[in-house]
């Protein structure tokens, strides 16, 4: 009876010794926990929309500088007065000579990127061309023809994929060219590879953070660039309606495969760009399906977003290694703790199992 008496006391003050020590710190933990876990996610956020206006402002400052190019190059002087004669008059003409010569010059201006220059004229058939084959095509389908006759401007087109060359894919600029009175003669357009514009996308990844990484979409939520998974390309984040389907196939801005294989599942992605939103937190099929934190940034000249995207997991991991210091500091302090608690229980019983060994009570 008199053990029994004396364990509950023990074991009532190493229990009572343990909540007043542990409480305070697992509370402070939690606190702490949150607020680190608040910090790194904002600095994450910080670094990624950083990343991500970044890129957009790089990719509006390449369209921009080509679209005031090509607008400047379709007044020279030697286009509009070839675009003047008659097709039996263009002919070995020095007119044909010096337009010729003109786009040539224009062409080596980046001789890495663009792929040609050419003259269509107000039918839309390619009359000049620095690559030589497409001479004699009718390109009055095309939106880069249709939409400077309109509006009278400049234009950039969305990505294409080449017929000619399977893994190529083209991005055009074009000007109307007009004569002294400003009427249109025609169109100045050029062929763009748009390896260039993913090149911008994937730039930035490494300072957007560890195993981050970029997306390039269309208007369409269509992959246009993917610094980790390119066999995303051309391929859409949900599955796209029949109709739209079949006429971004008939563009040539999505192959034709497959319903199935044109399309992602990333539909709270979707709901995210719909509703215009700076951040978001979710996961991407094509990141193995882990949790990540998303920035998105939109374009001027084109209704096109740059995500940048790191796992939440990697932009949290000084909060793993806080968690684990503190379990290993929380089993310390619980076992110096229990010590203590011990000690002070054997020099509380001492006098009373003392008084026990001389039997009776004090009155005997």
């Amino acid at each position: 009876m008199q053990n029994s008496l004396l364990g509950g006391i023990r074991t009532k003050l190493i229990a009572s010794f343990l909540v007043v020590a542990l409480i305070p710190l697992l509370l402070l933990a939690f606190i702490n926990k949150q607020t680190t876990e608040k910090a790194l996610t904002d600095n994450a956020k910080q670094a990624l929309s950083a990343a991500a206006n970044e890129t957009a402002n790089r990719i509006d400052a390449f369209i921009d500088g080509n679209l005031n190019a090509v607008c400047v190059e379709a007044i020279l002087p030697g286009f509009a007065r070839y675009l003047t004669l008659t097709p039996k008059e263009r002919d070995d003409s020095p007119e044909m000579q010096l337009a010729t010569e003109t786009l040539i010059r224009l062409s080596r201006k980046d001789m890495l990127n663009v792929l040609s220059y050419s003259l269509l004229d107000l039918n839309g058939k390619n009359v000049l061309d620095t690559y030589t084959p497409n001479i004699g095509k009718d390109e009055s389908v095309q939106d880069y023809f249709k939409k400077p006759l309109v509006t009278g401007l400049s234009f950039v087109s969305s990505m294409k994929r080449s017929p000619r060359i399977p893994e190529l894919v083209t991005l055009f600029f074009s000007s109307p060219v007009r004569n002294a009175k400003g009427d249109i003669l025609g169109v100045l357009r050029v062929s763009y590879n748009a390896t260039v514009v993913q090149q911008l996308v994937t730039r930035q990844t490494e300072r957007a953070g560890a195993k981050s990484f970029a997306i390039l979409l269309d208007e369409n939520n269509i992959y246009l660039a993917h610094s980790t998974a390119p066999e995303l390309l051309f391929k859409s984040i949900v599955p796209l309606p029949a109709n739209v389907l079949i006429k971004l196939q008939q563009e040539g801005r999505l192959p034709n495969f497959p319903v199935k294989k044109l399309a992602t599942n990333d539909s709270k992605l979707k709901q995210a760009l719909d509703n215009k939103q700076s951040y978001l937190i979710a996961s991407l099929s094509a990141a193995g399906n882990q949790v990540n934190l998303i920035a998105i940034a939109s374009l001027q000249y084109k209704p096109w977003s740059v995500l940048f995207a790191q796992p939440l997991a990697v932009a949290l991991a000084p909060v793993e290694k806080q968690i684990r210091d503190t379990m290993f500091l929380f089993a310390f302090i619980a076992g110096v703790v229990t010590i203590i608690a011990c000690a002070v229980g054997q020099l509380l019983t001492r006098p009373i199992m003392g008084a026990s060994c001389f039997g009776g009570s004090p009155s005997d």
